[in-house]
Formats: structure tokens, C-alpha cells, sequence
């Protein structure tokens, strides 16, 4: 039986929720014609990141946690290019991508580090 975890106390749970409220922000001065496009993918790929680590918490196997975990991942990497995409579309201010970015980027570590401890 796996370990239970409150995915609401995970460090990592909270940042990509945060990350969450920053990629709407940003994305929501993105051009018009977008919306249907780049608005929509980085918007939920970001979502996928809090959902998947809340997703995996009802699992009832270790292997089943870090599955989620590695999709809470790969959802957090097609985010990061979704904001380098934009960065360079100039959809984005400099200080906002690399902020965003930076999270991102701290997000995969965490979860890098969370799968291999539970591996």
C-alpha cells in the first residue's frame, strides 16, 4: 500500500497552483487570435500540473503515484515551452517569462526529485 500524502501540504502541489493564477494572467493579454491556439495549450497544460499531483494522492500503489507524477511533469515541460513560445512570439514581457519560467523550472525539479524518491 502506498504512502498517503495531503497533496494540499506538498510544496510542490501549492507552486504549480500558483503557477496556475500566473500563466491566466499572462495569457490573457495574448493577441486575440490566439485564444483557440496558445491561450488554450498553456492554459491546460498548466492545470494539468496541480491536477494530475491531486489525481495521483486517490492512487492505491506507488507505481500508480509516480505515473501521475510523471504526467504532472511532462505537463509542466509543455508548459515551460509553451511560455518560451510566447516569450518569443513577444506575447510576453521579458521579467514575466522569466519568472514564469523560473517557477517552471523549479516545479520540474521538485517533481523529478518526488518520483525518484517514491521510485
Amino acid at each position: 500500500m502506498a504512502q498517503r500524502w495531503d497533496y494540499r501540504k506538498l510544496i510542490v502541489w501549492r507552486k504549480s497552483m500558483d503557477v496556475v493564477k500566473e500563466v491566466y494572467t499572462i495569457s490573457a493579454d495574448f493577441p486575440k487570435h490566439e485564444i483557440y491556439w496558445l491561450t488554450s495549450q498553456i492554459r491546460r497544460s498548466s492545470v494539468s500540473m496541480p491536477a494530475n499531483i491531486w489525481e495521483w494522492n486517490e492512487k492505491k500503489s506507488d507505481k500508480e503515484f509516480i505515473r501521475y507524477l510523471e504526467i504532472s511533469k511532462w505537463s509542466c515541460v509543455e508548459t515551460m515551452i509553451h511560455v518560451q513560445i510566447a516569450n518569443e512570439l513577444w506575447y510576453l514581457w521579458e521579467n514575466a517569462y522569466k519568472t514564469v519560467y523560473d517557477k517552471l523550472q523549479e516545479i520540474r525539479s521538485m517533481l523529478w526529485w518526488f518520483i525518484n524518491k517514491l521510485s
